[in-house]
């Protein structure tokens, strides 16, 4: 079922199956100019025009657009939904919400921005502040680090503090990053931001990837991996990308 609707999402994404996206790509551009021809001929040519070639030409865009179609229409027609989750290697986005943990967890936060910086423009850092210990000073250094390493703007890097106590409340962090979203940048799309759920308390994650659920948005977790040298030591792995499908409606407060 997974490959199936991966099929599916690669007659209009190159990132899911991209042979077969070309190929199809390739297909329907003849068959446009077949019936472009076919139209030409049949206002110019005082003669019938083979049924078989009809057929060849329109019988590609017939075909994409029932693969496109069916399958939500089916769904739709006996009530089922589709549930399905599959995880890849995370593709390079233009944005990142990551989770700033205390001491070595900020590792991972660095490893997520430092990994999208292929395409990043914008990232997030969540991070807790208050009394008692709190991720706020790690996220500052690592903002710091990375406008240095990496010479990037200021603005480039945000911090979004929350108190300790919503720090460790899955909806505080559900709602910070939703206002994330309301104000990211006016050339970004969702599908152009993805959340990173590792870092933080377990419920922190949970917050996280409760916001990463609706349609069109995108997850991400970090598992570490032993360093080259060989030793107990652990390092941050490539990002992994959680693609789950099924239909969940964004409330707006």
């Amino acid at each position: 079922m997974i490959r199936w609707r991966r099929l599916r999402e690669s007659l209009y994404d190159p990132h899911a199956y991209p042979l077969v996206f070309f190929l199809v790509a390739f297909c329907a551009g003849i068959s446009i100019n077949v019936i472009s021809s076919l139209l030409i001929a049949s206002l110019t040519q005082d003669k019938k025009v083979p049924t078989f070639l009809v057929a060849a030409a329109f019988g590609v865009p017939a075909l994409i657009v029932l693969i496109l179609t069916i399958p939500g229409a089916l769904r739709r027609w006996t009530g089922k939904k589709e549930i399905s989750a599959e995880i890849r290697r995370a593709h390079f986005h233009k944005g990142v919400i990551a989770i700033a943990s205390l001491g070595k967890g900020i590792d991972i936060a660095e490893k997520a921005i430092r990994y999208h910086m292929p395409r990043l423009e914008k990232a997030w850092l969540i991070c807790s502040e208050g009394e008692g210990p709190s991720s706020k000073p790690f996220a500052l250094a690592l903002k710091a680090q990375l406008e240095n390493d990496l010479d990037l703007k200021p603005n480039v890097i945000e911090v979004k503090p929350l108190s300790i106590k919503d720090f460790e409340n899955p909806e505080s962090v559900k709602e910070v990053i939703e206002s994330i979203y309301e104000s990211m940048p006016e050339h970004f799309s969702e599908d152009d931001i993805i959340i990173d759920v590792t870092g933080g308390r377990k419920l922190t994650s949970a917050g996280a990837f409760l916001a990463g659920l609706p349609k069109g948005r995108h997850l991400e977790v970090i598992y570490p991996k032993p360093t080259a040298a060989g030793d107990r030591a652990l390092i941050a792995d490539d990002p992994i990308e959680l693609d789950i499908s099924f239909d969940v409606k964004k409330v707006r407060r």
